[in-house]
């Protein structure tokens, strides 16, 4: 999942840009088990709870934005000083009218400017500098 989220990232930041929401649910038929009782839903959209999925695996919020980083630096040549600043987390709370609350993560992510891209091929994970590149599926 976080690599899935990093490739995002990599192909947003050679586009233009946008934001990723962690958390949201398209089709709450495959929410499943224990996770259906830490969802709230707003009109048609359902709201999975961050902190309780990442915590099932024993993450927090800091060691998935460390994961990015590193993934960063291990996957495009460049370190996370060059990179940092192109995209940033932020978590929200949302809280439904009976006062369940669930948590959401924002990744905010700044096209770059100049016109070297960055290419992460996921089936190889090699990175390589290029004029063009294919743009993976965006979430916006």
């Amino acid at each position: 999942m976080i690599f899935k989220i990093f490739r995002n990232i990599i192909s947003m930041i050679n586009a233009q840009g946008g934001n990723i929401y962690v958390g949201i649910i398209e089709n709450d038929d495959v929410i499943k088990g224990e996770y259906k009782g830490h969802t709230i839903k707003y009109g048609d959209i359902t709201f999975l709870d961050v902190d309780y999925s990442m915590k099932k695996f024993g993450l927090d919020l800091d060691s998935v934005v460390r994961s990015m980083q590193i993934n960063v630096e291990n996957y495009t040549n460049y370190s996370i000083q060059d990179l940092d600043s192109y995209f940033s987390f932020k978590k929200y709370c949302l809280m439904n009218k009976e006062g369940k609350t669930v948590s959401l993560v924002r990744i905010n992510v700044t096209p770059k400017k100049n016109k070297v891209s960055i290419l992460c091929d996921s089936q190889k994970l090699e990175v390589k500098r290029v004029k063009t590149m294919t743009v993976s599926k965006r979430i916006n």
